[in-house]
């Protein structure tokens, strides 16, 4: 089956692509754990021939383009499927991007793709948001199944996001696995258990997340060929939370009331934000996290320290008491202690201002002490957070490659 052809012509296109774009009681399930990653629904969304994925890749008008011929169609789909909440205590309900080659009959692996930082609730691959087009290029010239978790509180998902919630970010994303075999089984496909996982950002974070999950609960169900997490906050009680504690300035400020929100609604720390939120930022900033603002307009309201929006005596506690509630959860969600048996590509940029390099560092060098079989790490040089993406995928398709063959 022609699955790895074209490899350069695809790792330019990824990199031109990808630099256009980096709870109501109604709404939730009776405790039926059971229910994990069944179907509520699953939408066609677009349906491609051969010559219909050929045609949109020269829409986005790059030359490159023009050399590729695509040997697959392809059927997007947005399907909801149910989940647990961030709690883990009740049913819910989630959304995710599912990409499927038409046009062959060979064994499908399944390639769970983990987006970055959204705030607002529309911008997901289950709407097509900015990421979804490597789920496009992976399934349309590779051959397999791609998918992409909205992640809890995103797409359909109601409620206040779970941001960097290892937990949730896990289980989403497993149940969309789920999801995504019994879809395809109603669709006669022949889905392998085999996964690849990757993705980028707080992404990254996710995916090292799932993997931790699916190789100490789930083997019976999947297996993983390997995983690459891409400039992921992976020590976020360390060197990620030293961002915000140093006082500096920080490029994306709007990260830190996203933390703060997001881990106080799961573990129930404070009763209001106005226990930790200094004023006016106790008022103004939750509301803004309904799921309509974006980043940018977050940031035009936040001030040039962003820790300044924490009470003075919370940030004083939260600096001097390793045993603080915060530093409890930021610790909860790091994710580089424990010990990866599929292979590990780590990659990012030294020069990336937003996540800091030594998140990967740290995350090499743990899994290196406990004896994990294959742990890589590339360094991709100075190139800031967003450039540094492409750069990283070009290895990315390298190394699923190579677990392929």
């Amino acid at each position: 089956m022609f699955r790895y052809h074209f490899l350069y012509t695809v790792v330019t296109i990824l990199v031109l692509l990808f630099s256009l774009n980096s709870c109501k009681k109604d709404n939730q399930l009776p405790v039926d754990f059971s229910k994990r990653g069944t179907v509520n629904e699953a939408t066609l969304l677009y349906s491609y021939s051969q010559q219909q994925v050929d045609s949109l890749f020269e829409s986005f008008n790059q030359p490159l383009l023009s050399s590729i011929n695509p040997l697959y169609g392809l059927d997007l789909y947005k399907v909801q499927y149910n989940t647990p909440d961030a709690r883990g205590n009740k049913m819910t309900i989630a959304s995710g991007l599912v990409v499927i080659p038409t046009g062959t009959a060979a064994p499908l692996p399944i390639a769970s793709y983990q987006h970055g930082t959204i705030i607002k609730k529309d911008r997901v691959p289950s709407s097509l948001g900015g990421e979804y087009i490597i789920n496009v290029i992976f399934s349309g010239l590779f051959g397999i199944i791609t998918v992409a978790p909205d992640y809890l509180g995103l797409g359909d998902s109601p409620g206040l996001h779970p941001y960097v919630h290892a937990d949730s970010e896990a289980s989403a994303g497993i149940d969309l696995l789920r999801a995504t075999t019994l879809f395809g089984n109603d669709l006669q496909l022949d889905i392998t258990n085999e996964v690849l996982l990757f993705g980028y950002s707080q992404g990254g974070h996710a995916t090292t997340a799932m993997h931790r999950e699916l190789e100490a609960n789930h083997r019976d169900e999947f297996n993983v060929l390997g995983a690459a997490p891409m400039a992921g906050p992976y020590d976020m009680s360390g060197y990620q939370s030293e961002i915000f504690t140093s006082g500096e300035p920080y490029t994306e400020p709007f990260y830190l009331p996203y933390v703060l929100l997001s881990y106080n609604m799961v573990y129930q720390i404070y009763a209001d934000p106005s226990d930790f939120l200094a004023a006016p930022y106790d008022e103004l900033l939750p509301p803004m996290f309904d799921g309509t603002n974006s980043g940018n307009t977050i940031n035009q309201v936040m001030p040039t320290l962003a820790n300044s929006i924490i009470k003075p005596e919370i940030l004083a506690a939260f600096q001097n008491d390793s045993d603080h509630p915060f530093k409890l959860a930021l610790k909860e969600n790091d994710m580089y202690f424990w010990t990866p048996d599929a292979p590990v590509l780590l990659c990012h940029c030294e020069g990336d201002e937003q996540v800091k390099f030594e998140n990967s560092e740290i995350a090499y060098n743990t899994f290196k002490s406990r004896q994990s079989p294959d742990i890589r790490l590339v360094n991709k040089g100075n190139s800031l957070h967003q450039d540094c993406a492409p750069l990283c995928l070009f290895d990315v398709v390298i190394f699923f490659t190579e677990l392929l063959n």
